[in-house]
């Protein structure tokens, strides 16, 4: 009798244990929002601790337009884009809580367009999930829960409250594939695979004129400017990356800033206006902007090699002792990068109407199959 009862005990147990497996794995790689946001965020805890030189913090414009496997092949110096969709400064000082957990690297670049945001955008649901639905449990997590989160806390820890409708679409195995290697293979690179000749830029010859920020938006901004001092990253860096000033919109939010400039430049930051320089960088209007805002896989490449170029010169990157296991990694990444911006140009080509089919380049299987495949016919 009370071996039928160890038995039964075990079994139960053995039971619950594959469900709560189950759960874990579902709500993990199924049962969530994966996209390009989600892989590169989670994709951070993947990366070594302490093996990034430089991290890249930002709204869309830092993972459209910069390529850390790129900086790598060139400039020999290991980066990661903490960067998601509409990333407003409001969440910033989660977000460095979070880098720092994992990561100190010599160089900190913040991308400030989350600074000039009104105030819809610097509440913006989406962006909140983005970062809550990709962080671990911790302390952090629960503080930014209770600070800005809208739905149900508990939604927030249990993703699969949020996500359940999910159980009828087909499993996207692209999470689960950068587990399997260990690591994002293009350190969350992003392009859109489409052309957008923009319009006009209006000519800002010494224009060094200011707008306000919002006040929400200089609050936030400083206070992750005090967190930013306490980190002891050497080099914490504010830019401005390029941007086209082709209507009222754009204007005000170049306006805005310069505002930002000279907030950080106040506090003893360096700040980099990078679309002070785009007549450097060889951007063509016509061939390398997805819109006004954001560079495509060509654009991309250009700004990559520039922006590596500036920083390793500017502060020493590419010095960061790597294992042999990290640096065969990178060079693998290196080496994608190529034929990353290869597939770019051949899908271009075989699209002469230009379609935006949102077909986009990113760490997701479809796009590493067709860089392989890209690479094996190259290689014979």
């Amino acid at each position: 009798m009370k071996k039928k009862y160890v038995k039964r005990t075990i079994g139960i147990l053995s039971l619950v244990l594959c469900l709560t497996i189950g759960f874990f794995l579902a709500q993990t790689f199924w049962l969530r929002q994966i996209d390009n946001n989600d892989m590169r965020l989670r994709g951070l805890y993947l990366e070594d601790p302490d093996s990034l030189e430089m991290i890249v913090l930002g709204s869309s414009e830092v993972y459209n337009d910069y390529a850390a496997p790129e900086a790598y092949r060139l400039y020999g110096f290991t980066s990661y884009p903490f960067a998601f969709e509409t990333n407003p400064v409001t969440l910033w000082k989660y977000e460095l809580t979070e880098i720092l957990k994992t990561q100190h690297p010599k160089v900190l670049l913040v991308e400030v367009n989350g600074c000039v945001y009104d105030d819809e955008l610097l509440h913006k649901y989406a962006a909140i999930r983005y970062l809550a639905d990709s962080m671990k449990l911790s302390r952090n997590k629960i503080d930014l829960v209770n600070d800005l989160g809208t739905d149900s806390a508990m939604s927030y820890y249990v993703p699969l409250i949020k996500y359940h409708g999910k159980w009828k679409s087909k499993p996207n195995l692209d999470l689960l594939n950068i587990y399997k290697d260990g690591h994002c293979r293009l350190r969350g690179t992003f392009s859109h695979t489409v052309i957008k000749p923009t319009g006009e830029e209006r000519d800002l010859s010494g224009e060094t004129g200011t707008l306000p920020l919002d006040p929400l938006a200089e609050e936030r901004l400083n206070e992750f400017m005090d967190l930013a001092e306490a980190s002891g990253i050497e080099h914490v860096v504010f830019c401005r990356f390029p941007h086209q000033v082709i209507d009222d919109r754009s204007y005000n939010q170049y306006l805005r800033n310069n505002r930002v400039a000279e907030i950080v430049q106040a506090r003893g930051f360096d700040y980099i206006d990078f679309s002070a320089v785009q007549g450097e960088l060889g951007l063509d209007k016509t061939a390398d902007w997805y819109d006004g805002e954001h560079l495509n896989a060509r654009g991309q490449q250009k700004f990559s090699a520039y922006l590596g170029k500036v920083l390793s010169e500017r502060y020493g990157l590419g010095n960061r002792d790597l294992t042999e296991k990290q640096r065969a990694e990178w060079e693998d990444s290196a080496d994608l990068i190529g034929y990353y911006f290869r597939y770019f140009d051949q899908y271009m080509a075989a699209n002469p109407d230009n379609q935006d089919t949102g077909d986009n380049l990113r760490d997701g299987l479809r796009t590493l199959r067709a860089i392989a495949a890209i690479k094996a016919a190259e290689q014979g």
